[in-house]
């Protein structure tokens, strides 16, 4: 009778052992013992545990970015397309936890993950096309560069990898109002920026009159 394929148990158990010490930290030792199996038996499945830091991020990569193309096309106004941004993330972090924080801690560690690093690069362009073209429709108002206010937003999805921790068995859908608290923050700051009121999912251009 053949051996079961455990290929699934060792992807998952590499995700928590790269989430835990980072991909530098891991050992194949430590994944093993978390599958429960012999070090050995992992050269069923990979060569390198470079090859499982691609399995690992990419089931969710791909959905993250198939997403993407999706919102991208959509005719929506842009700040609605950014509120989805913050929620597609968030949902992607608690489907797929620990693995989509794994992409985030690993993307620019390593000069070896080129691919890692340009889907980083990908991303990026992609924030930036929604809050220029919030911009020219006039739903943003930007204080500064479009640069700054990508690497902000970003900055600000990026940072749940050091705190954000989804409950047990949490469906993708049980942190939409924290998406959307973050959204709100980033878009309003803390005391009504020029970016204006957000009020139905719109934004109006009423400035703070205090």
């Amino acid at each position: 009778m053949p051996r079961p394929n455990r290929w699934r148990d060792v992807v998952r158990a590499a995700a928590e052992e790269f989430r835990e010490y980072g991909y530098d930290g891991s050992t194949l030792e430590g994944i093993a013992d978390r599958v429960g199996m012999m070090k050995g038996s992992l050269y069923n499945y990979i060569d390198t545990k470079e090859d499982l830091l691609i399995a690992v991020t990419a089931e969710p990569v791909e959905q993250l970015f198939s997403e993407l193309r999706h919102l991208e096309r959509s005719d929506i106004a842009a700040v609605d397309r950014l509120r989805a941004l913050f929620r597609l993330n968030v949902q992607l972090f608690t489907e797929h936890y620990p693995a989509a924080f794994v992409f985030i801690q690993e993307r620019s560690r390593k000069p070896q993950n080129e691919g890692l690093r340009g889907r980083d690069h990908e991303y990026a362009e992609v924030v930036e096309r929604i809050v220029r073209d919030g911009a020219a429709r006039g739903e943003f108002v930007l204080p500064g560069s479009t640069k700054v206010a990508v690497r902000y937003i970003v900055g600000v999805i990026n940072s749940m990898v050091y705190w954000f921790h989804p409950a047990p068995g949490a469906a993708k859908n049980d942190y939409d109002g924290l998406a959307d608290e973050l959204f709100a923050y980033a878009v309003r700051g803390l005391a009504g920026s020029p970016l204006g009121q957000i009020e139905g999912g719109e934004v109006t251009r009423e400035a703070s009159r205090n």
